[in-house]
């Protein structure tokens, strides 16, 4: 919320439902980033800044860039940071990535300049729900940056759950707090 509230280019075209949304629930952790890259591709689609009530307005006219302008120019992503397994998959390719964006209707597609460069990995949660998932590297070692279903909605305890025991399982983490004592 405070980096969309400290950017006034930004919180112009943000309804105040949408930054309530921000506040009580886990947001991606860099909201204005994408919402002024939302307000870029309104402007070359020749649209008045819109009003961004919600998710689905940034999906919407992510759809509306890429049915126009094409996909874009695909990158090389790196290897996956954590092994993936049958129900966590990998995502390996940017046009891969564009396709999740477009079958889970949300915009992780504009994520693959982020993943080119290292930052962040997505991922395919198959079970117990269809879901995407992003970690990032944080400190040194990768963490859920967020797991969002169809339409950018939240995902279940139950998924959240299974993505934070294959998160363990992956860094190696599993069981520590039993050793620890």
């Amino acid at each position: 919320v405070i980096s969309v509230v400290a950017d006034p280019d930004v919180l112009a075209h943000v309804a105040p439902s949408f930054l309530e949304k921000f506040a009580e629930t886990r947001e991606p952790t860099y909201p204005v980033g994408i919402l002024r890259s939302t307000l870029a591709k309104a402007a070359r689609l020749g649209r008045r800044p819109p009003l961004l009530r919600g998710w689905a307005d940034v999906s919407s006219i992510d759809d509306e860039y890429l049915r126009r302008f094409g996909q874009p120019k695909p990158v090389e992503f790196p290897p996956p940071p954590l092994p993936g397994t049958e129900l966590v998959v990998p995502i390996t390719t940017s046009d891969a990535l564009v396709e999740e964006g477009r079958t889970m209707r949300h915009c992780i597609g504009s994520f693959a300049s982020r993943v080119a460069r290292g930052q962040v990995y997505v991922y395919q949660l198959l079970a117990p729900e269809r879901a995407t998932v992003a970690i990032a590297l944080r400190e040194g070692r990768w963490d859920v940056l967020d797991v969002r279903g169809h339409a950018n909605v939240l995902a279940s305890e139950p998924a959240l759950r299974a993505v934070h025991s294959w998160l363990e399982v992956a860094r190696g983490e599993e069981g520590q707090d039993d050793e620890d004592g």
